[in-house]
């Protein structure tokens, strides 16, 4: 997404859409909560609950083998190689406020910001939520989605010096109007600037 570009950091992206293959779900569907709603691993429903594809046990094999462990693979090469610094990983995403399925409740903030305990900073996320928050955006922590992506590399692992944040947008924030748009980008990229300084 644009809205995170910036001339500082890694950018690592999977190539490919979630819905087709979503790296970011556990594969066991017992651990993943939206494996309920035909959203794990796996999209088999859209956001109505709408079957629009069913798949086996063998088309599940050759999209792992293809698409989930190769991105894995390379994420955890590339955090590996990144340990002898500081490193902040922010996990960046939007989302559709009418396509939450899992946390529904009448209105939802403008920005989610998400963590977990293992690479938890209180000094880093409510700095993050500060400068949204100073800019005119409303601010929730985990919800409607929780969480944030921790590479299998280093899950469980607790090593110093490393964060992780996820960051997500409601589609509403800028897809309004224009001038939302770009004083969404201005804060974003506030909040990088903030990132690229940060000392816990």
């Amino acid at each position: 997404m644009s809205f995170f570009s910036h001339n500082i950091g890694v950018k690592y992206i999977a190539p490919f859409s979630r819905i087709y293959c979503d790296v970011e779900k556990f594969i066991d569907d017992e651990n993943e909560v939206m494996s309920k709603y035909g959203q794990g691993v796996f999209y088999t429903k859209d956001c109505k609950g709408n079957v629009f594809r069913r798949i086996n046990q063998d088309y599940k094999d050759r999209i792992l083998e293809s698409y989930y462990f190769p991105y894995h693979k390379g994420l955890d090469e590339l955090t590996l190689s990144l340990l002898d610094k500081r490193l902040i990983i922010v996990d960046c995403h939007s989302y559709d406020e009418e396509c939450v399925q899992h946390n529904k409740t009448e209105s939802y903030e403008d920005i989610c910001l998400g963590y977990d305990e293992q690479y938890y900073s209180k000094k880093l996320v409510d700095g993050v939520r500060d400068i949204f928050v100073k800019n005119g955006f409303s601010v929730s922590y985990n919800t409607p989605y929780e969480g944030t992506l921790i590479p299998n590399a280093i899950y469980d692992k607790n090593i110093p010096e490393v964060f992780c944040i996820m960051i997500e947008i409601n589609k509403r924030v800028y897809m309004l109007n224009k001038l939302l748009n770009d004083k969404c980008k201005d804060t974003i990229k506030k909040v990088l600037d903030y990132l690229v300084v940060f000392n816990d």
